[in-house]
């Protein structure tokens, strides 16, 4: 089940007539822990667990599992959890198409990762990266904060590294003193004026990221908030499902016949969200070469 980030989350499952004494355990990276507040209705077999605010703090996965007892015998049912951003806030939802939040805030939110190739939440977690001898290293998702970076397995200092390219790439700080192999001949270095004389510094620049050397990079990933013209796009999203009747210059139709309604798409129709308007919002944040899956 999806659960939206923010937003206090109850995770409920309907268990086998005969069912009793039901407890809830959290199962999150590898820990089993227990969890409080569990509500049984013994009439409609439903059990409940609210979840702490923590938990929904951050878009991730975990799983809850449910132990109780059927027949005399131990049971257990597992519900996975997804935390999730969701793309419009449930009250300019609300405001557009009353009582189908929940349908079709997850289709939008699809739509609009698949057409720009990235996801609007914010997480944390560490990829591997491979660097491919440039100045910068490129990034998989937007990289709000850094904790920890290490290549060959050696932990580097955060705090000589920026992250530049509206955060999806990583750089050496220039003023980090650099070994001779680290700033190779081509790249810039400092020339400092002392006592009238001319004092270099072979070993300041920027240190290239070496080709297919392994980074390990850890920080939190994606948006502090949804930026507004992906709301705008998901409010015009909105629009369309509760009018399908939106206007055709909208929907890339080029031409519209009188009789039986024979209807030309341009070529464009299929290659984005199907409303022009909501293209050309979320054109700046398409991710060339990426794929949300």
């Amino acid at each position: 089940m999806e659960l939206y980030r923010n937003e206090l989350g109850t995770v409920f499952i309907a268990l086998p007539t005969g069912s009793s004494s039901p407890t809830a355990q959290l199962i999150k990276d590898g820990n089993t822990t227990s969890l409080s507040g569990v509500e049984w209705n013994s009439t409609d077999h439903i059990v409940s667990v609210d979840l702490p605010f923590s938990l929904t703090s951050l878009d991730q996965e975990f799983d809850v599992k449910f132990n109780f007892t059927i027949g005399g015998e131990s049971a257990q049912v597992i519900e996975h959890v997804k935390v999730v951003t969701p793309v419009l806030t449930r009250s300019k939802g609300d405001l557009i198409a009353p009582g189908k939040y929940n349908d079709f805030e997850p289709i939008v939110r699809h739509v609009i990762e698949s057409f720009t190739g990235q996801s609007f939440g914010k997480w944390t977690g560490t990829y591997t990266i491979y660097g491919e001898n440039d100045s910068e290293l490129q990034l998989p998702s937007r990289l709000i904060s850094l904790s920890a970076l290490s290549f060959g397995g050696v932990p580097q200092l955060t705090d000589t590294y920026l992250i530049k390219g509206d955060r999806w790439f990583l750089a050496k700080n220039r003023y980090d003193g650099l070994t001779a192999k680290q700033a190779p001949p081509e790249e810039s270095v400092e020339v400092v004026i002392s006592g009238g004389q001319r004092i270099f510094y072979p070993f300041r620049g920027y240190a290239r990221f070496g080709e297919s050397v392994e980074y390990s990079v850890s920080g939190v990933w994606g948006y502090e908030y949804i930026p507004e013209n992906v709301a705008k796009a998901a409010a015009v999203l909105f629009e369309d499902y509760v009018c399908p009747e939106a206007t055709y210059r909208n929907r890339y139709v080029q031409d519209v016949a009188a009789q039986d309604w024979k209807l030309r798409f341009s070529g464009r129709t299929w290659d984005g969200t199907g409303n022009v308007i909501a293209d050309q919002l979320l054109d700046k944040f398409k991710r060339s070469g990426m794929a949300i899956i």
